[in-house]
């Protein structure tokens, strides 16, 4: 007796075929998003070994917060950083990653979660090239500080420090930023560090959406930026850190208690959650 065999026919692999295209097409982006969530809690993870790092930095210097973009000259003294057992001073010691750094173990790969992080400098580049590399670092990170409104702005145009002359500055302990840890009304509710990515940056050498080691609240000097449900609107054209989620439409967000939460832009409009003093919604010292 001659055996028969079942083969599929051509319509019914077609068929086969249709329906694990469908499967695909519906499980791709399913993948996609839950690949940029995990993205997002490493990136809340590694804020929050920063914020410990902003903590730790403040306890040693006795309840006073790191400065926020620094001037060069603070109180007589030349601010400095250490870099490979150098000190370096402007450009790098006036923002904020080579300060925190001592305080966080692989700094540089948590700030640069976003876009692979830069060269390190190393013991046998040339001195020039160490200055490079280490102002690449600093310069764009994934997270940038609340400086205007926590551990103050350089220069008086942000009133975050006060001119003393020949290019020295003091803390405004009476302007609108916060200096110290024991001042802020509530630290849980008030920002340090969130995702901050440069606006207007071409005429700085920034491209479009590159990091930055500030962020920029919505009110300051004017109105910076608000959202319409969808995206950021800017309303300057000056260089902002806007705080845009790198992977979702969501911002990592790490607030002066050291906790961390991630929120949609329109959920940052509050000035309240900027500006220690902040008394309303719209609230703008300057």
């Amino acid at each position: 007796m001659r055996k028969h065999t079942h083969a599929f026919t051509l319509i019914e692999l077609l068929v086969v075929i249709a329906i694990i295209g469908t499967l695909i097409a519906l499980l791709l982006p399913a993948l996609s998003r839950a690949r940029a969530t995990a993205r997002d809690i490493v990136s809340c993870a590694g804020l929050k070994q920063i914020l410990a790092g902003y903590s730790g930095y403040e306890q040693d210097h006795h309840g006073h917060l790191m400065f926020g973009y620094a001037p060069a000259k603070v109180n007589g003294q030349t601010l400095t950083v250490n870099v490979l057992d150098q000190s370096y001073g402007f450009p790098l010691a006036d923002r904020y990653p080579w300060r925190i750094a001592p305080y966080v173990a692989d700094l540089w790969s948590l700030i640069h979660h976003h876009d692979g992080k830069p060269d390190e400098p190393v013991a046998s580049d040339a001195p020039a090239d160490i200055l490079d590399k280490a102002y690449r670092l600093s310069l764009s990170p994934t997270f940038g500080v609340n400086s205007i409104f926590v551990g103050g702005h350089q220069g008086v145009f942000y009133q975050g420090f006060d001119s003393l002359g020949g290019g020295n500055y003091t803390p405004n302990y009476n302007g609108p930023a916060v200096f110290y840890q024991q001042d802020i009304r509530h630290p849980s509710r008030l920002i340090a560090f969130a995702n901050s990515r440069a606006a207007n940056g071409a005429s700085f050498g920034l491209e479009e959406g590159a990091g930055l080691h500030y962020v920029t609240p919505p009110y300051a000097k004017g109105h910076n930026w608000s959202w319409d449900g969808e995206q950021i609107v800017t309303h300057k054209t000056s260089l902002l850190g806007l705080p845009q989620g790198w992977f979702t439409e969501q911002t990592v967000v790490g607030f002066t208690d050291t906790h961390v939460e991630r929120r949609l832009p329109g959920e940052l409009e509050e000035m309240s959650l900027w500006a220690n003093k902040a008394n309303e919604s719209d609230y703008d010292p300057f």
